[in-house]
C-alpha cells in the first residue's frame, strides 16, 4: 500500500550573525511513522524510512513501530548534526522536514521536530521545551514509588541532607512546603523547575478496602467499604467514573449486588490528598468458560461528543469510515483492567491506558482496542500469559 499521507512543511531560522559561533547543532524530533529532515536543502536527519536521497512523495515509512512519545510522558529522540558546517550558511537559513505515514489505513500522523545550536558565545538557543526536559532528566537514577530513602553527600562524602518516603501514587509529588523548610508536603500539582506554591497536604489519605474480592460468584453478594481510619470520609461509584466528593458517600451499611456491578471507591478527607482509586469487578450470576476481561473507565472517555473515542464527534465526515471522527485520533484513555479466569478469581487488575485499534474497522460500530502498560498508569508493563502456547517477553 502507499501512503498518502505524506506532509511537509518548512521555517525560517533565525539568522545567524557569524558561523564561527556555533559550535554545535542538534535536532530533537517527536514522529510517527518516519521523516526527514533538511536545512538549505542537505539533508542532516532521518529515520524510519530507506532511500538512496529523498524519499518519493508516496513511499511509506518502513514500519509502524516508531509511535510518538511527548504525548505519553516521553521525550523526542535526538539527533546530533554532524555536517552542520556544510549545511549553514550565514544570514538565514531554512530547515524542511518531510514526513511518512506507514499506510494509507494509519489514524496518526506526528512531527514536532525542535532545533538547537550551541554556541561559543555561551549563548545557545535550546526550545524552551527541551530546556524544560532537560533541567526535569537530571539524575541518572530513579526512585521507587513504593518508598526510598534518598542521601545527599556533598564533594567531601559529608551527608547534608536525607530523605525517607513512603508509597506515593502515581501523578503526585513529595517535597518541602515552603522551599527549604523542614515540613514537607503531597502535591496533586507538580511544579518541576519551579517553586513548591502549590496546595500541598501534610498527609495522604489511605486506600479503601473491599470485604469481599472481585471476581465471580454464582449468587447474590454483599460488599462493605473500609479504611485505615475510622474517621475516613470513604466515596464510591457504579458507573466507571472516577469517585470525588460529590459521589455517593459510604454510609458503613453493606452494599448488596444483585448483578455484574464494577466499584471504584476512594479516601476523599478535606485536609490530606484524597487516597488512591480501588476498582473491584463483581460478575453476578455470570456462567463463564472463559475468561472474563473487564474495562472500567469514566463513561465520557467512550461515549462523549468531544472526548470520546467510540464517538464520533463533530468532525466526522458523513460516509464510511468516518474520517475526522473521535475515533480516528491518537487518543488514549486510563481504564481499569481486570482480567477474570475461568475459576472466578481477579489474576490481573491494573490502571493502564486505552486506544482504538485498526484500520477501517475503526468506522464499524464494534470496534477494536488495545491496552497499554506505562509507567503514568503505575506499571509500564502487562506480564500475564493471555495465551499459553506464547512465551511473555
Amino acid at each position: 500500500a502507499k501512503c498518502t499521507k505524506v506532509h511537509s512543511f518548512n521555517s525560517n531560522l533565525r539568522p545567524i550573525n557569524s558561523l564561527d559561533d556555533i559550535e554545535q547543532l542538534a535536532l530533537h524530533m517527536d514522529y510517527d511513522d518516519a521523516f526527514v529532515a533538511y536545512i538549505n536543502g542537505t539533508e542532516i536527519a532521518r529515520a524510519n524510512i530507506t532511500a538512496n536521497g529523498p524519499p518519493k512523495f508516496d513511499q511509506p515509512a518502513d514500519n509502524f513501530d516508531h509511535e510518538a512519545q511527548m504525548y505519553q510522558g516521553g521525550v523526542p529522540d535526538f539527533f546530533l548534526i554532524e555536517n552542520m558546517s556544510q549545511v549553514l550558511q550565514q544570514g538565514e537559513n531554512v530547515i524542511a522536514i518531510q514526513i511518512h505515514n506507514h499506510s494509507t489505513g494509519s489514524s496518526d500522523i506526528t512531527a514536532i521536530p525542535f532545533l538547537s545550536t550551541g554556541s561559543s558565545s555561551g549563548e545557545s538557543s535550546p526550545s524552551p521545551y527541551l530546556q524544560t526536559i532537560k533541567n526535569n532528566l537530571h539524575t541518572n537514577f530513579e526512585l521507587n514509588a513504593d518508598g526510598e530513602t534518598l542521601l545527599l553527600f556533598n564533594a567531601s562524602n559529608d551527608l547534608i541532607d536525607s530523605l525517607t518516603f513512603k508509597s506515593i501514587a502515581t501523578d503526585i509529588s513529595f517535597g518541602r512546603k515552603p522551599d527549604g523548610s523542614n515540613d514537607w508536603a503531597y502535591f496533586s500539582t507538580p511544579t518541576p523547575s519551579n517553586p513548591n506554591n502549590s496546595d500541598g497536604f501534610s498527609s495522604q489519605s489511605s486506600e479503601v478496602h473491599f470485604s469481599i474480592a472481585g471476581g465471580s460468584y454464582s449468587t447474590e453478594k454483599e460488599v462493605t467499604l473500609s479504611s485505615d481510619h475510622s474517621e475516613d470520609n470513604i466515596y464510591f461509584t457504579t458507573d466507571g467514573s472516577l469517585p470525588s466528593s460529590s459521589s455517593t458517600k459510604y454510609n458503613g451499611t453493606a452494599i448488596r449486588l444483585t448483578e455484574s456491578t464494577s466499584m471504584r471507591a476512594q479516601v476523599i478527607n478535606e485536609n490530606s490528598l484524597p487516597g488512591p482509586i480501588a476498582t473491584q469487578t463483581f460478575l453476578i450470576k455470570v456462567n463463564h468458560t472463559l475468561p472474563v476481561a473487564s474495562v472500567t473507565t469514566d463513561p465520557i472517555n467512550l461515549w462523549d461528543d468531544q472526548e470520546g473515542i467510540y464517538a464520533r464527534g463533530p468532525n466526522a465526515q458523513p460516509d464510511y469510515p468516518y474520517f475526522g471522527a473521535n475515533f480516528w485520533e491518537d487518543w488514549e484513555k486510563p481504564v481499569h483492567f481486570e482480567l477474570i479466569n475461568t475459576e472466578g478469581e481477579v489474576a490481573l487488575s491494573q490502571d493502564v491506558g486505552m486506544k482504538i485499534f485498526g484500520a477501517w474497522s475503526r468506522g464499524n460500530d464494534q470496534k477494536s482496542f488495545s491496552l497499554h502498560g506505562r509507567k503514568s498508569h503505575g506499571d509500564n508493563t502487562l506480564s500475564y500469559p493471555f495465551f499459553d502456547q506464547l512465551a511473555i517477553e
